[in-house]
């Protein structure tokens, strides 16, 4: 292949990397769907409903659990491991009455897109009524029940470690909704760092990965 040849096809596969890295760019533009994942002083951009409240900090009254010969699940506190946001959502109270806590938000989707929700959490399930649901549009892709943990189950000085869940969708309308449920007796979950991102479509990774490729193969036949 001559230099005028190589130039040509440098040329293409300029183009094509160009338009790879622009369509994936078009994805990552909704890396962010959900507002204030980080709870920022406040819940706005959220809908709740029960005991749900902004904190840095909660440590549950230690009320000894008959069903199981154990206290509840002790305290949350942020930053805390590789949780590194400062503050969570809280949802439920010490001593709560078993109240069902509800915390959800409403984002615009692509029918058939495929994307990724992520968020950490931490807490446990203390009585035999209690539960611990995460939805996002129909698909209910966590449901914890009675004394199971929502965290890394690593207690350090009394505070167990956050953890994070993750499950990937196809939109099946243009607007979901991602919802949190509890029911808390007398201990409270946290959850915190909820992003929902768009997944780039297979077609931009192609084209990133022709075009790369292609340059990487010009540049050593000229060298």
């Amino acid at each position: 292949m001559n230099k005028k040849s190589d130039l040509r096809m440098k040329a293409i596969l300029t183009l094509v990397l160009v338009a790879g890295l622009t369509s994936f760019a078009g994805s990552a533009k909704a890396i962010n769907l959900i507002q204030n994942g980080n709870f920022d002083n406040d819940l706005s951009g959220w809908n709740y409903s029960g005991n749900v409240i902004v904190s840095s900090y909660y440590d549950s009254t230690p009320v000894y659990n008959p069903n199981n010969r154990s206290y509840p699940w002790v305290s949350i506190q942020a930053p805390y491991g590789t949780y590194t946001a400062s503050q969570f959502a809280q949802l439920g109270s010490a001593n709560g009455g078993g109240s069902v806590n509800t915390l959800s938000q409403s984002f615009n989707t692509i029918i058939g897109n495929a994307y990724t929700v992520s968020f950490n959490a931490n807490g446990r399930t203390d009585r035999g009524s209690d539960y611990f649901r995460a939805s996002i549009g129909a698909l209910n892709f966590i449901n914890q029940g009675a004394y199971n943990d929502m965290g890394s189950g690593v207690v350090i000085n009394g505070i167990e470690g956050w953890a994070t869940y993750s499950t990937d969708f196809i939109a099946a309308a243009t607007t979901t909704t991602l919802t949190f449920t509890t029911k808390n007796i007398d201990s409270a979950y946290g959850i915190g760092m909820v992003s929902v991102a768009s997944v780039p479509e297979p077609s931009a990774l192609s084209l990133l990965a022709v075009g790369l490729g292609g340059l990487v193969l010009v540049g050593r036949r000229r060298s």
